[in-house]
C-alpha cells in the first residue's frame, strides 16, 4: 500500500479539554479544515488547538474499525493512547491497537 492510498488515525487537542478522533488521508490538511470551523460539527463548538497523536492504520475500513473503537474510550483513555502513539506517525499493527 503507497503512502498516498494509506489511512491515518489522528487526536486533536480541542479548547475546553476535548479530544477530537477523526480519521484522514492527510492529517495536516485535515487540522487545517478543522481549524477553519469547517471539519465536524465537535471542532466548530470546540476550536482545535493542535494534533496530539496519528498513526498509520491502512485500508478505508480498518481506519472506520478503530476510529469507532477510539471514540468509545473515555477522555482519560484516548489521553493515554495520545501519550502511547505520539504525533511521529508510526505504523502501528491494528491488531497491537485492541
Amino acid at each position: 500500500m503507497s503512502q498516498t492510498d494509506s489511512w491515518w488515525l489522528y487526536m486533536l487537542e480541542c479548547r475546553g479539554g476535548g479530544i477530537y478522533v477523526g480519521i484522514a488521508k492527510d492529517v495536516e490538511k485535515r487540522f487545517k479544515v478543522h481549524e477553519s470551523g469547517r471539519g465536524s460539527l465537535f471542532t466548530k463548538i470546540n476550536t482545535p488547538i493542535q494534533i496530539i497523536a496519528k498513526v498509520k492504520v491502512g485500508s478505508h475500513g480498518d481506519a472506520i474499525r478503530v476510529e469507532r473503537a477510539m471514540k468509545k474510550l473515555t477522555p482519560y483513555e484516548k489521553r493515554q493512547w495520545c501519550n502511547a502513539l505520539g504525533t511521529d506517525g508510526r505504523d502501528i499493527p491494528i491488531s497491537s491497537m485492541f
